[in-house]
């Protein structure tokens, strides 16, 4: 499985996940997430997705 279906698998459960806690899931970097969330974005599943980047980035569904 990718790692971009992986985060949409992982964002499915409708909670809120930092980028960090995604980035230790997956064995990837905060900025690998964030470029993957980015190209997501890019593909039109904004959307979809309420992304926040802030101070603690957060990550999820509502």
């Amino acid at each position: 499985m990718s790692t971009r279906a992986e985060i949409l698998r992982l964002l499915s459960d409708g909670a809120f996940h930092s980028g960090t806690d995604l980035g230790n899931k997956l064995g990837i970097t905060r900025a690998a997430v964030c470029k993957c969330i980015r190209h997501l974005t890019q593909s039109g599943l904004e959307r979809a997705w309420h992304i926040f980047f802030g101070e603690a980035t957060l990550l999820g569904s509502r």
